[in-house]
């Protein structure tokens, strides 16, 4: 995660940024433009399943569930574009510096096309499933992260999977940190454990025109947190392959 570091092990599974706005029906109406600048690198077109409120049948309505999918040959990359939001999902992260410069570049794109928005939400989130070998006793889990539930409390019990999420606010941004057991493999004696960040900023007028900006700050946030959630023995692993 860290800015031009590349692990040879890392547990980032996707990354996804998004900005949400008010709805704008010419969304829809000049997508094919921007869909002829981004054909090359998406040529898979497909549509989400439309999402009406309950009891409502009108176009406009309509037209606020619908989706269109662009993705890479590969599916590793993800665009999802709705009346009023704009989604972009890394399923095979490169680096910070990658996956930024992507991101503005579409953004830079959209917007040519569709022109402003009045922008409620911008946000970043990283999933990360880090995989690491099981021990006799639950409290093992300490030796490569620092969990946010009480492990004393599970000592006895045979764990299936744990969850919890905690929301928490850092000056103006919000983090929701979801973590916990995914899955545990007496087969192969590993465990499976996430640590998923979600940093986002909510708000009318939230938005000042340079993206860059925000991405770097909410990639600050959550490497900063995901660097105090691991021990050192798990750094090492990120970077050697090897426990040590």
């Amino acid at each position: 995660m860290t800015d031009g570091k590349t692990y040879s092990h890392p547990p980032l599974i996707e990354v996804a940024f998004e900005i949400s706005f008010l709805p704008k029906i010419k969304v829809f109406s000049q997508i094919s433009e921007f869909q002829d600048k981004i054909a090359d690198a998406f040529p898979i077109i497909g549509e989400g399943l439309p999402v009406t409120p309950f009891g409502k049948n009108e176009e406009i309505d309509k037209s606020l569930g619908r989706m269109l999918l662009f993705e890479n040959e590969l599916r590793t990359k993800l665009l999802r574009i709705k009346i009023n939001s704009f989604n972009f999902v890394e399923k095979k992260y490169i680096s910070f510096n990658h996956f930024q410069t992507e991101c503005l570049d579409l953004w830079d794109k959209f917007c040519t096309n569709i022109g402003t928005f009045a922008v409620r939400r911008i946000g970043l989130r990283y999933i990360n499933t880090l995989t690491f070998p099981l021990t006799d006793n639950i409290e093992g889990i300490k030796l490569f992260t620092k969990p946010y539930f009480d492990i004393k409390a599970f000592t006895e019990d045979k764990i299936g999977s744990i969850s919890i999420e905690a929301r928490v606010k850092r000056k103006d941004k919000n983090l929701t940190i979801r973590s916990g057991i995914i899955g545990v493999n007496k087969e192969t004696g590993l465990m499976d454990y996430l640590l998923d960040y979600d940093c986002y900023q909510i708000g009318d007028k939230i938005f000042d025109g340079d993206l860059k900006k925000y991405i770097d700050n909410y990639h600050s946030t959550i490497e900063e947190q995901f660097l105090s959630d691991i021990e050192e023995i798990y750094l090492i692993y990120m970077e050697t392959g090897e426990w040590k």
